[in-house]
Formats: C-alpha cells, structure tokens, sequence
C-alpha cells in the first residue's frame, strides 16, 4: 500500500498541469522530469526554434483532451518506480515522439558515500 502511493505521488497535480502546458506550446525540444527518492523534483525545458524559409517553423494543432489524457498515462508509467534518473520527453513538430528513460543507482557505503 504504501508502496503504491508513493507512486501516484511521484508527479504531483500542479507539476502535471506544467507538463501538459508545456507539451502544447513547445514545437521542437525536450522537457526533462528528473527524479529523486521516487519524485520529481525538476522539470527542464528545452526548445528549439526552427528556422525554415517561406514557412512557419511549426505547424501543430492543439493536442485533444483525450490524446492529453493518454501522454499523461504513459508519463506516469515511464517516471513510476524511477527512484534515481530522468524522463526525456522528446517533441518534434508539436509531436511526442519518444521517452527516453535513465535510471541511476546511488551507492553508499563505499568511499565518497554515493555517486
């Protein structure tokens, strides 16, 4: 029991409003979840602007509620049980293309307690 709240409160509800927001508006980038004890604990935002001749550099249209919903879903189920690492949200023409996951394992104990 414990062990599954501590999942559902990896991402907290004004950090997942961030993260929606952000997914609307960035055309070309990343947003990078960083993980620490199981939460997030940073969000980064990466744009890029693309400079093309004679057209806008993007050309999106506003994510469905539903298609929302289902990014929300696999974001919470790539960042679960992610006790040390980042979530890579990679965006390409408005688009989410690929989730990049690392996971980093603290050691202590040994010389420099930790990594």
């Amino acid at each position: 029991m414990a062990a599954e709240k501590k999942a559902l409160e990896s991402i907290n509800p004004q950090a997942m409003k961030y993260i929606r927001q952000a997914l609307s508006e960035i055309c070309f980038g990343e947003l990078i979840l960083v993980a620490q004890d199981s939460r997030l604990i940073q969000i980064e935002r990466n744009e890029k602007i693309r400079i093309q001749q004679n057209a806008p550099s993007c050309q999106r249209k506003a994510f469905e509620e539903k298609e929302l919903s289902f990014l929300e879903e696999k974001i919470r189920a790539s960042f679960k049980n992610l006790d040390y690492g980042q979530l890579v949200i990679v965006i390409k023409d408005g688009k989410v293309k690929q989730m990049d996951r690392t996971i980093r394992s603290r050691f202590t104990g040994m010389d420099g307690e930790g990594i």
